[in-house]
């Protein structure tokens, strides 16, 4: 069991342990003083050079020019807009122009997070804080002062924050910078005889870790987020002894937007939601495996030992 150096993970792995290995006393690892990030969880900038940063808006561009994400968007910031009066604030009378509008700018910075500034940060920052609401059980009609109505409205203002993760944490060129430590991490883990390794990291952690190992674009059953709080993805290796050969399958584990929000304990009436990830450019067999060398591939090239 490894955990980031925060609190909140270190906490995490805990509850964890407790939970599925009542009765064992498993000591939760972390390698620095509480509230020092780890750099295998870090997604702070290791090169800020203009040829990485280009390589950086190279992505973003693309990653727009194929499915017109901020002209998508405009509905979304709209609703947000409407619950915030935007048009009566600070903002609108610094920039007189819509949400949707502001201009964006690439925060990129050595040792520090990167960041898409302008409406995705901002629009990420109020559905955050509207995210926490619905997960602490404020009554619905309290939540964004009562003007969050319906689900199709929550769908789309919380496409706003996956697609600031999308681009700030899972793009090409940022995820393979952010998911080197950890792959080689997981790559040491799978060595070893451990039946189970736990590593208790970010959201930000599982965007650059999928989009590093080219997953495919995903959307879970009855949830709206790409990275849900309390999510967690596990990668699994399977041998199959007739023929001594091993296979590969990855799962998202996660609670729905209404188990967030009730509260409910998971159990064998409640459990939490499955979905299996999948690979870009590999094929699964007929009891919908991957070839374990398909995954193993994709971990070569950030192996650094």
């Amino acid at each position: 069991m490894y955990a980031n150096s925060l609190q909140r993970t270190v906490a995490t792995a805990q509850f964890l342990t407790i939970g599925a290995f009542a009765g064992y006393d498993i000591p939760i690892h972390h390698k620095y003083s509480i509230e020092n990030m780890d750099p295998i969880f870090d997604p702070s900038l290791r090169d800020d050079s203009p040829e990485f940063k280009y390589a950086v808006l190279h992505d973003i561009k693309e990653a727009n020019k194929a499915t017109n994400i901020f002209e998508n968007l405009a509905p979304a910031y709209q609703i947000l807009s409407d619950i915030l009066d935007y048009k009566h604030s600070k903002l609108y009378a610094e920039y007189q122009c819509n949400l949707a509008k502001i201009p964006s700018q690439l925060y990129f910075k050595k040792h520090e997070e990167p960041a898409l500034l302008g409406p995705l940060a901002i629009g990420t920052s109020v559905v955050d804080a509207f995210l926490l609401q619905y997960y602490s059980a404020f009554p619905k009609e309290q939540i964004a002062w009562g003007r969050l109505t319906s689900q199709e409205q929550w769908q789309q203002i919380i496409t706003i924050r996956n697609q600031y993760i999308r681009l700030v944490f899972q793009s090409k060129t940022l995820a393979k910078h952010s998911a080197t430590l950890i792959v080689n991490m997981i790559s040491d883990l799978i060595q070893r005889d451990n039946k189970v390794n736990l590593l208790v990291g970010h959201d930000s952690t599982i965007a650059a870790l999928l989009g590093a190992l080219d997953f495919k674009d995903y959307q879970l059953p009855n949830q709206f987020e790409t990275t849900p709080i309390g999510g967690k993805v596990t990668l699994q290796r399977f041998r199959h002894l007739p023929t001594d050969k091993y296979f590969f399958k990855a799962e998202y584990i996660y609670q729905s937007f209404e188990q967030l929000h009730s509260g409910q304990a998971l159990d064998a009436n409640n459990p939490p939601q499955h979905y299996q990830l999948h690979l870009n450019n590999a094929s699964v067999n007929s009891d919908g495996y991957y070839d374990w060398l398909d995954f193993e591939k994709r971990m070569k090239p950030f192996i650094t030992k």
